[in-house]
C-alpha cells in the first residue's frame, strides 16, 4: 500500500549543536582541498538527524555507518554525472524535409556563411589598452548632461529649526572643510542622524554662498528610497519636485535642465557611467550613501568611480555609511578624511531572546515535557566539548572551539530556559506565536508609540497580519492600532502611507521586510521587534543554483534595526535572537558581489574597463572582489550564449546587449525576436521576467489552491510557464479598457502595479531597440512587419529557447526523473504551472512527480531560474520544447567542423523516450550534455539549416538597418514551416490570440521597486 505523503519534521537540537554544525558545514563547503568530513559518534539521533538536513539545504551529501554508540556520520561533497544514458533522436517531418530543401536549392549554403560561422581562431580586432572597448552612445535610462548652475536656493523656515537639531548638523563646517582639501570625503553616521537629506544640502548652500556652479548625484540603494528623500529635500526648500532637486529610477524622472541635485539608483548612475568618460563632465559631487549595504552595483560602482577621479581632478566624491566603523573604505580609496557622526538623541534599551522569554512568559506544554526530559540529560556543552578533541587533524575543532570561547555568562536559569526553548522549536523559522505574545506584551502594557517588526518576507508578513486580525478582541483591549505593510511588492504611493503620523490615541504596528532596515526613517518608531532574519539569494557557481534562503543577519544590520527606535523618545529593541547567537553573528553583511551571479556586472566592464583588461582582472580591483571560480563561470557563460568571444572582447551581439538594460540573456531572447519576427510576445515574457513575477502570493493560506488554478488556467495546457504570464498581461489589458481591472486582478491573483510597470518597461525597451535601430518607423522592418509570425507559438519558444539556453533540462525516461547539466534530480517548483498535486491522500509527491514526467510529450524543458531548497532543486519559469527547437536554437552560433560525426553502431535502449532503434548513424554534439542521434541525411539538411539561420542572425547584428533581404525572408519562413511541423508532431497546440497587439496604456505612477524577486528587496538600474 502507497505510503501517505507527510510533512516531515525539522529535528529539535539545541542552539549549541546548530551553531556548530553550520559553522563546520560552511568550512567544508569553502575549501577547495577537503572533500569529506566525519562526525563523532558521541551525537546524539537528533543531532545527526539535523546535520543531515542542513547538508542538504547546502548542496552536500550525508550517510551514517555502523550501528548503536559506534554509529558515525560522514558529510562530503557532490560528484556524478548527470548525463541521461540514452542519446535524443532527432528527427524531421516529410513536410519539415521538404521546406528545407526548397530553401537550399533557391539559396544553398555559400562559402561565405561556411566561413563566417567557423570559431575564430585569432583575435580580430586591434587592441587599444586606453580606452575601453565600446562606447555606449545610444543606451536609454541614463542622467541627462545638465550644466552645473550656482544655486538659488530658498528656505522652508517651518522645518530649518527641525534641520538644525539633527546632529549631522554639528559636523556642517567639518565636512566642507573636508570637500576643499579631500577628493574623498567619508561620512559614518548613524541611522536617522540626517546625512542622507542633509549633506546635498550644505553642499548647494555652501557653493551659493560662493558664488559657485555645481552640480550633485546622490546614489541610493533603493528606488523608494530615491522618490522619498528627494521630495523630503524639496519639502525642506520649499520647492516641488522636479526643479532644483529631482529624482531618476527606472521608468521614472522627476528632473529638469535646471536640476541640480538627483537622486537616483546606483544602477541608473552606473549606465550613465557606461556613456563614456565625457558622463561626469558637468558632474561637481558624487555622493554614494547607504555604501555599507555593498549590493553588487553599489561595488562595481566604486571600482569605475576610482577610476573617474583620476580623469576628473575636480570632481568630489562623498561616501556615506550608516556604520561607524569605514576602515574598508578608508584602505580602498587611500588618501581621505572621515567624519563621523555622533549618534541619536534617545538611547535604545536592548531585549535578547532570553529576556522575551522572561517578559511574556511563554511555554508550551512541549516545553514543559522537554525540560523535565533535559534535566535526565548531560550537559549539551559537554558534549561539544568532547567533539573538539576528536580528530584533532580535521577543521571540526578549530571551528568549534573558537565558538565556545564566546562569552557564556547567561545565570543558569536563563539558560535552562533558553535551551528547553530550543529543544521545542527550530529557530531556523519564524516563532509566530512568540511573536504574536510580544506584539500583545507590548500593545497591552506599553506606553503609546509605533511598532516596527522586522520579518524575512511576504509570506511571513501575512501570516502575521492575519495572527494578530485574529487577536483582534484582545489588541482592542489596549490602544486603537492602524496595521501597515512594508514590502518591495507594493506601490509607490502605498509605501508613503507608513510615514503618515498616527492620529492621538493609536498605535501603528508595521511589519517590514528590510526594507525598513535603512535609508528610510519613519519618525514615530519607539518600539522594533527584530526576527534576525532576512531571505537573501545565494550563488553557488559551481553547481549554477540559486540558493533563497532565510539567514541570520550581521550584527551590523541588528544595530541598523535597533536603530529604527528611539527617533522621538527612548526606545526598546526586541530581538527574537539569543545572545549567544548575536556573538557569533557576521559583524557585516556578505556583499552581494560575492554572492550573487556576475554575468551583468562582467558585460559591464567591457563598457568600463581599459581595452584589453582581462574582466577577472578588473573585478579584482573591488573593495572585495569576487572568487575567481565565480568570475571565471559568470565569463564562460557569456562565451556560451555568444556575448563575447574567446578573447573576452565584445561580439556583435554582445555590443547590442549591453545597450539593453537587462539581463544578458533576457536580451538575447528579445533580439532573436525580432529577427524571428514574434516581437511582441517575447517583449511582454521578457519585461516580466526582468521585472517580477505578476501573480501574488493570496493573503489566505486557503486561497493558494484557488491561485494555482488561475495559473494553470491562463497556461492554456501549452505546458508553458511563460504562455502563463503572456495570457496573463492580455487579459489584464482587456480588463482594464472594459473597466473590470480591480475584479480580474482579484480573481486571478494578480498585481496590478507589476502589470503597470510591464508596460513601461515595455515602452523603455521598444524605444532601444528604435534608437538601436533594429525597429523601423514604417515600412519592412517597422512594428507590424517584427510581429508576422508573432500568432505562432512554435516560434515564440524558439525565441525564448534561444534565450534560456544553457538553462535546460532533459527528462530520463528510465529513472523517471528531471535532470539538468549539473543535478540528478530536479523538480518543478510549486509556483510552475507544469506541476501537478497528489490527487488522493495515498499517493506520495515522488509517485506524483513520476506520473507528471511521464506524461510529458518532449524530453526537452528550459527553465529560467533553478534554486535549491533544502534537499530539492526546484526550476521555475519552465516550457516545454521539441527536440528540433533545441538542436537549431541553442548552442553557439559559430560551431566547429567536428560537432557532427558519423557513428558504427548504436547501442539499442529500453527507453520510452524520443530514442528510436532505426539506423540513425550521426551523431550532431551540441556541448557535452546535449547530444542528438539522426540519420546522415537529417543531419546534412538539418546542419544547412542551422547554418542559413546562425549566417541571417550574424548579418543583422552587423547592421540592424539594414533590411532583410530576400534570402533572409526566405529563412525565415522556412523556419517557421519547420518549426510548425515539429511542433505539431509533438502533439502540442497552437493556442490563438498570442500575438494581440497591447493596448496604448497611460500608466499614472509606477512600483516602487525592481526585479521580479517576491522576498527580499532587489535594486534595479
Amino acid at each position: 500500500m502507497p505510503r501517505q505523503s507527510r510533512c516531515k519534521k525539522s529535528p529539535l537540537v539545541g542552539e549549541d549543536t546548530r551553531i556548530a554544525v553550520n559553522l563546520t558545514l560552511k568550512k567544508l563547503l569553502e575549501s577547495t582541498d577537503q572533500k569529506e568530513l566525519e562526525f563523532p559518534s558521541s551525537y546524539t539521533a537528533d543531532d545527526r538527524a539535523y546535520i543531515h538536513e542542513i547538508a542538504g539545504v547546502l548542496g552536500l551529501k550525508s550517510k551514517s555507518r555502523g550501528k548503536g554508540r559506534n554509529r558515525y556520520l560522514t558529510v562530503y561533497k557532490r560528484e556524478g554525472s548527470t548525463i541521461v544514458q540514452a542519446d535524443a533522436v532527432l528527427k524531421l517531418q516529410k513536410a519539415s524535409r521538404q521546406s528545407i530543401y526548397t530553401l537550399l536549392q533557391n539559396f544553398p549554403l555559400n562559402h561565405k556563411e561556411c566561413h563566417d560561422l567557423l570559431p575564430p581562431i585569432e583575435r580580430e580586432r586591434p587592441l587599444n589598452t586606453d580606452v575601453s572597448v565600446h562606447t555606449n552612445t545610444k543606451a536609454m535610462g541614463r542622467l541627462n548632461n545638465s550644466v552645473p548652475q550656482v544655486p538659488q536656493l530658498k528656505t522652508n523656515f517651518d522645518v530649518l529649526y527641525f534641520r538644525k537639531s539633527l546632529p549631522v548638523f554639528n559636523v556642517r563646517e567639518d565636512i566642507l572643510n573636508a570637500l576643499n582639501t579631500n577628493e574623498v570625503v567619508i561620512i559614518g553616521g548613524e541611522t536617522g542622524c540626517g546625512k542622507t537629506t542633509q549633506v546635498p544640502q550644505f553642499i548647494l548652500e555652501h557653493c551659493q554662498q560662493r558664488h559657485q556652479p555645481c552640480r550633485i548625484i546622490c546614489t541610493q540603494p533603493r528606488r523608494l528610497s530615491a522618490v522619498s528623500v528627494a521630495e523630503r529635500v524639496a519639502f525642506e526648500r520649499d520647492e516641488k519636485i522636479g526643479q532644483t532637486f529631482g529624482y531618476q529610477i527606472r521608468l521614472e524622472s522627476r528632473v529638469a535642465p535646471k536640476t541640480l541635485l538627483t537622486y537616483c539608483t546606483n544602477g541608473v548612475l552606473l549606465r550613465t557611467l557606461m556613456a563614456g568618460d565625457s558622463a561626469l563632465n558637468t558632474v561637481t559631487h558624487i555622493i554614494v550613501d547607504e555604501v555599507h549595504e555593498r549590493d553588487k552595483f553599489c561595488d562595481f560602482l566604486l571600482i569605475a568611480l576610482k577610476d573617474a577621479l583620476l580623469k576628473h581632478r575636480s570632481l568630489k566624491l562623498i561616501l556615506m555609511s550608516a556604520t561607524l566603523d569605514v576602515d574598508i573604505f578608508v584602505k580602498y580609496f587611500n588618501k581621505c578624511a572621515v567624519i563621523n557622526v555622533v549618534g541619536r538623541s534617545f538611547d535604545v534599551d536592548t531585549y535578547f531572546l532570553e529576556d522575551v522569554l522572561k517578559l511574556t512568559g511563554y511555554m508550551t506544554k512541549e516545553m514543559v515535557a522537554k525540560k523535565k526530559e533535559l534535566m535526565k540529560k548531560k550537559d549539551q556543552h559537554k558534549l561539544l566539548e568532547s567533539w573538539t578533541q576528536y580528530k584533532p587533524e580535521q577543521t571540526v575543532p578549530d571551528t568549534v572551539k573558537k565558538w565556545l570561547k564566546n562569552d557564556r555568562s547567561l545565570p543558569a536559569p536563563i539558560l535552562a530556559q533558553q535551551n528547553t526553548y530550543h529543544h521545542t522549536f527550530n529557530d531556523d523559522n519564524i516563532n509566530y506565536d512568540l511573536l504574536l505574545q510580544l506584539i500583545l506584551y507590548i500593545h497591552l502594557k506599553m506606553p503609546p508609540g509605533s511598532l516596527l517588526v522586522f520579518l524575512p518576507g511576504y509570506d511571513d508578513i501575512v501570516t502575521m497580519r492575519e495572527k494578530i486580525n485574529n487577536e483582534e478582541k484582545e489588541m482592542n483591549q489596549g490602544l486603537r492600532y492602524t496595521l501597515y505593510v512594508l514590502h518591495s511588492n507594493m506601490q509607490t504611493c502605498d509605501q508613503k502611507k507608513v510615514f503618515k503620523p498616527s492620529p492621538q490615541g493609536t498605535r501603528k504596528i508595521i511589519l517590514s521586510t528590510n526594507l525598513a532596515e535603512t535609508s528610510i526613517t519613519i519618525d514615530d518608531v519607539v518600539y522594533v521587534i527584530d526576527s534576525g532574519k532576512v531571505k537573501e539569494n545565494s550563488f553557488d557557481a559551481l553547481l549554477g543554483v540559486c540558493m533563497l534562503k532565510c539567514n541570520w543577519i550581521s550584527q551590523a544590520c541588528a544595530k541598523q534595526r535597533k536603530g529604527r527606535a528611539g527617533r522621538c523618545r527612548k526606545g526598546i529593541c526586541y530581538r527574537l535572537f539569543s545572545s549567544i547567537r548575536y556573538n557569533i553573528m557576521q559583524p557585516y553583511q556578505t556583499s552581494e558581489i560575492l554572492r550573487l551571479p556576475l554575468q551583468e556586472l562582467c558585460l559591464y566592464t567591457k563598457h568600463l574597463a581599459p581595452g584589453n583588461t582581462p574582466i577577472a582582472e578588473y573585478l579584482d580591483r573591488a573593495l572585495e572582489p569576487p572568487s575567481n571560480v565565480v568570475t571565471r563561470n559568470a565569463v564562460q557563460l557569456l562565451k556560451t550564449i555568444d556575448a563575447l568571444d574567446p578573447w573576452e572582447d565584445l561580439t556583435e551581439l554582445g555590443s547590442h546587449l549591453l545597450d539593453l538594460p537587462i539581463e544578458p540573456r533576457l536580451g538575447k531572447m528579445l533580439l532573436y525576436a525580432v529577427v524571428l519576427k514574434c516581437l511582441d510576445p517575447v517583449l511582454t515574457i521578457v519585461c516580466s521576467l526582468s521585472y517580477r513575477d505578476p501573480f501574488i502570493l493570496p493573503l489566505q493560506p486557503s486561497q493558494k489552491r484557488a491561485a494555482t488554478a488561475a495559473r494553470k488556467r491562463f497556461a492554456t495546457n501549452t505546458y508553458s510557464d511563460h504562455m502563463a504570464v503572456l495570457r496573463a498581461f492580455q487579459g489584464w489589458q482587456n480588463a482594464r479598457a472594459s473597466g473590470k481591472e480591480r475584479t480580474f486582478c482579484e480573481q486571478n491573483f494578480i498585481s496590478a502595479a507589476v502589470m503597470e510597470m510591464v508596460v513601461g518597461m515595455r515602452t523603455q525597451l521598444l524605444g532601444q531597440l528604435r534608437a538601436s535601430g533594429f525597429v523601423r518607423a514604417r515600412g519592412p522592418g517597422d512594428i507590424r512587419d517584427l510581429n508576422s509570425n508573432s500568432e505562432n507559438w512554435a516560434v515564440v519558444k524558439a525565441a525564448i529557447t534561444a534565450g534560456l539556453y544553457p538553462n535546460l533540462m532533459r527528462v530520463d525516461r528510465e529513472h523517471m526523473q528531471l535532470r539538468t547539466q549539473k543535478e540528478v534530480k530536479v523538480c518543478f517548483h510549486p509556483s510552475s504551472t507544469l506541476r501537478d498535486y497528489p490527487k488522493s491522500p495515498r499517493t506520495t509527491s515522488a509517485q506524483t512527480h513520476a506520473a507528471n514526467v511521464e506524461t510529458l510529450p518532449s524530453d526537452w524543458l528550459l527553465y529560467e531560474e533553478i534554486s535549491r531548497t533544502g534537499r530539492f532543486c526546484h526550476v521555475k519559469m519552465v516550457t516545454l520544447v521539441n527536440s528540433l527547437t533545441v538542436a537549431l536554437f541553442c548552442g553557439p552560433a559559430r560551431l566547429s567542423v567536428d560537432v557532427i560525426y558519423e557513428t558504427e553502431s548504436v547501442p539499442e535502449s529500453e527507453s520510452d523516450s524520443e530514442v528510436d532503434e532505426s539506423n540513425e548513424g550521426t551523431i550532431f554534439k551540441l556541448d557535452d550534455w546535449v547530444v542528438f542521434k539522426l540519420d546522415t541525411e537529417t543531419a546534412r539538411i538539418f546542419l544547412h539549416l542551422r547554418q542559413k539561420w546562425n549566417a541571417l542572425f550574424l548579418r543583422r547584428m552587423k547592421t540592424p538597418n539594414k533590411a532583410m533581404s530576400q534570402l533572409d525572408e526566405k529563412v525565415v519562413s522556412t523556419l517557421v514551416s519547420v518549426l510548425t511541423n515539429e511542433e505539431q508532431a509533438c502533439g502540442l497546440q497552437q493556442p490563438s490570440g498570442i500575438g494581440q497587439r497591447p493596448r496604448p496604456l497611460i500608466v499614472d505612477y509606477y512600483p516602487a521597486n525592481a526585479r521580479r524577486t517576491d522576498d527580499f528587496v532587489e535594486r534595479n538600474i
